[in-house]
């Protein structure tokens, strides 16, 4: 069986990388857009997912990407991502946000009562 093929559109540390890359067969946008828009033209009917942390994603880019079911945020915020654009097509999006709420809580608590 084939593994899906995801998009690895950012920097990540080498063991998010390889762990990616048991799961799922991983293609690596290019960072020039000339590059990047002819890598998705030639790949991105086959891409169903993104990793991805300040990539932009508008509906240009999502236009490109046309079976894309889910984008994961390796960062806390979505700026960089138009999430009624994502959202219209159904796509799931997930980021990291919350993995650090409770320490960044506890850091500024332990902060003020030191003041």
């Amino acid at each position: 069986m084939q593994k899906p093929i995801i998009l690895k559109a950012a920097e990540l540390p080498d063991w998010t990388t390889a762990e990616l890359q048991t799961l799922f067969d991983v293609l690596e946008l290019p960072e020039q857009p000339d590059e990047a828009k002819a890598f998705l033209k030639a790949h991105g009917a086959t891409v169903r997912g993104i990793a991805l942390r300040k990539t932009k994603i508008d509906a240009a880019f999502l236009d490109a990407v046309p079976n894309l079911e889910i984008i994961s945020s390796y960062s806390a915020g979505l700026d960089n991502v138009d999430l009624p654009a994502v959202k219209a097509r159904g796509v799931v999006i997930e980021n990291s946000s919350h993995i650090l709420a409770e320490d960044v809580e506890n850091t500024a608590i332990g902060l003020a009562l030191a003041v």
